[in-house]
């Protein structure tokens, strides 16, 4: 007799080359005894790998890991759609622009694409915005970084990422960041993405920083830039009143969505 963990395995193939079997083709196509593989789909239905419906057996799709990017494009949501509504007046005919992979610029690349504005290129370490791309006709262009890709942030990342990034002649940069402050600007949590970060900032000479506002009041270790040096901070009407106030005292340009 065949070992249990041996028929298992030969019983779970079958299964995986289509969602439904019946048991009588299981028990045909395995040459297994009725109650024996009865016995063995009850042992698989409790590891998680089938489920037993009425006259027959249904494999369990495979389920994906929840990223750390999946869990910031579902957070806070409408008030990034709104920020990119609002950074839109900042986008010209013609444009070449830079937009980094945050769930934010995600939203503002999906916006300009929507927009559907002539001539415009947008370079982005983005993966969901190539994904993104790929599924409409805009008339918008879209240009890669390259890198390594970072799975967990959805971009790519890295070295050659940040050497593109310092390489390319684009009019306007526009990023978001993890942290912002009025004393020390924006910061970010991970080296890996500080480098990319830095280079956006350094790449042209209109800069937008895209920040909701849950963000204000927090500071991480790594700094990427003051809020001066960005032409616009845009952020929605959730943000407090008293460090809207803070932000206009300090001469820097305020933009609050809605």
């Amino acid at each position: 007799m065949r070992h249990p963990d041996m028929r298992k395995n030969k019983l779970l193939a079958i299964l995986r080359k289509k969602r439904f079997h019946s048991i009588a083709e299981l028990k045909k196509k395995t040459g297994t005894l009725h109650a024996t593989i009865h016995r063995d789909l009850n042992a698989l239905e409790k590891e998680g790998k089938i489920r037993k419906t009425y006259g027959g057996v249904e494999t369990v799709p495979k389920k994906f890991p929840i990223r750390e990017y999946d869990k910031r494009i579902s957070i806070n949501s409408d008030l990034k759609m709104a920020i990119a509504q609002a950074a839109l007046k900042y986008i010209s005919p013609g444009d070449h622009v830079f937009l980094d992979a945050s769930s934010t610029c995600y939203f503002f690349g999906r916006a300009i694409m929507k927009s559907n504005m002539r001539g415009v290129t947008i370079a982005t370490n983005s993966l969901h915005l190539l994904s993104e791309y790929r599924e409409n006709e805009s008339e918008v262009k879209l240009v890669s970084t390259g890198g390594s890709v970072d799975r967990e942030l959805c971009a790519l990342l890295g070295n050659f990422t940040t050497d593109f990034i310092a390489r390319i002649g684009v009019a306007k940069t526009f990023i978001s960041a993890a942290g912002c402050t009025v004393k020390d600007g924006i910061s970010t949590t991970s080296d890996f993405i500080l480098g990319a970060l830095k280079a956006a900032v350094s790449a042209a000479p209109q800069r937008y920083c895209l920040v909701d506002s849950t963000k204000f009041g927090r500071e991480y270790l790594f700094k990427v830039a003051k809020l001066n040096v960005f032409n616009a901070i845009i952020t929605d009407g959730g943000i407090e009143k008293q460090v809207a106030r803070k932000i206009k005292q300090a001469g820097l340009p305020l933009v609050i969505s809605g």
